[in-house]
């Protein structure tokens, strides 16, 4: 079952008919009675799709945002399949890869093509020197570099801060203690 909340607009049937239809591919792996929330948001510029859902059991959350509502419910499909492929490969051994797939076969052909592709890896190191900044130079660093974070040593707290920028166009801070 797919619940379906429209925030800030008015949801038409060609929205919803769109995600039911990108939904209802994701049914297979639900077991019977659990639903699917989708809630889409609409604030200025954004368009932003949360879908929370169950799988044999586990809970997850997908989110995307993008200028046009329906790229975004395309993007918050692809993180849903990775999510459920990264939980489905993470449930058996190598050995028992046949089994555990045997009830997916859609995503059996689509996992061992990409299994090569799939395992993250580091492509590039930096070293970066530091001396002692405060919260505006850092921004200030940041914008030069056109970097959307950037890690500094923050002579305020004397700890190591990581500086990024919101989707909102604003500034956080994580502090490192």
């Amino acid at each position: 079952m797919i619940n379906i909340t429209a925030k800030n607009f008015t949801l038409t049937q060609g929205i919803k008919n769109n995600i039911y239809d990108k939904l209802s591919k994701f049914s297979k792996f639900m077991d019977d009675g659990e639903k699917m929330d989708v809630v889409l948001d609409t604030n200025q510029n954004r368009q932003k799709v949360e879908v929370f859902f169950k799988v044999k059991n586990k809970s997850f959350k997908a989110e995307s945002s993008d200028n046009d509502l329906y790229v975004a419910i395309d993007l918050v499909m692809d993180k849903m399949q990775k999510q459920i492929r990264r939980h489905l490969d993470k449930k058996g051994s190598v050995k028992n890869e046949s089994v555990r797939f045997a009830e997916y076969p859609s995503l059996t052909k689509e996992i061992a093509k990409n299994k090569k592709d799939n395992t993250p890896k580091i492509v590039k190191r930096k070293f970066v020197s530091s001396k002692p900044m405060f919260e505006a130079e850092a921004i200030e660093q940041m914008e030069l570099l056109e970097h959307r974070s950037f890690i500094f040593y923050n002579a305020d707290t004397e700890t190591v801060c990581m500086l990024y920028r919101r989707h909102d166009g604003d500034y956080g801070i994580i502090e490192i203690e």
